[in-house]
C-alpha cells in the first residue's frame, strides 16, 4: 500500500512537471524520415527518425524514442509522415509527441526514476536497520 501511494504522490508531482514543460514549450511539425525496428526477445519496439525545424530555424533530427511517438506492438508512423511535437525551447532535442501519450510516457519516464530512488532508498534503509 505504501509502494502505492508513492507512485500515486509521484505521478502528480510529475503531471504537475509536464504542465510546466507543455506550458513553455514550442509546437512544431515534424516529418519522419526513418522508422527503425529494434528486436527484443519476444516483440519488437518501432523508433522514428524525426526531422523539424526549430524556433532559430536550425533543422533538428533525432530518434523519438520515449517522446510517445515509438510503439511496442506496431508501426503506428510511416516514413513522410507528419507528427506534432512540444520541444524545449533551450534544448530542442527534448520533446514529446504533443498527444495525450506523448504527455503519459514523459510523465511515466520522470515518474520512474523517482520511484526508482525511492526504492533504493528504502531497501538501503532496511539493510541498514
Amino acid at each position: 500500500m505504501m509502494l502505492l501511494t508513492i507512485l500515486l504522490v509521484c505521478m502528480i508531482y510529475y503531471q504537475l512537471v509536464t504542465r510546466r514543460f507543455t506550458a513553455s514549450a514550442i509546437q512544431a511539425t515534424a516529418r519522419i524520415i526513418s522508422n527503425n525496428r529494434y528486436q527484443a526477445t519476444k516483440s519488437s519496439v518501432f523508433i522514428p527518425t524525426i526531422v523539424f525545424t526549430d524556433h532559430n530555424g536550425q533543422e533538428i533530427t533525432v530518434d523519438a524514442g520515449m517522446s510517445g511517438a515509438s510503439s511496442l506492438w506496431r508501426k503506428t508512423h510511416y516514413t513522410g509522415e507528419e507528427l506534432i511535437i512540444l520541444y524545449e525551447p533551450s534544448n530542442p532535442k527534448n520533446f514529446i509527441a504533443d498527444s495525450w501519450y506523448g504527455r503519459f510516457v514523459y510523465t511515466f519516464k520522470k515518474a520512474a526514476v523517482a520511484i526508482l530512488v525511492i526504492i533504493l532508498a528504502g531497501l538501503i534503509f532496511i539493510i541498514l536497520r
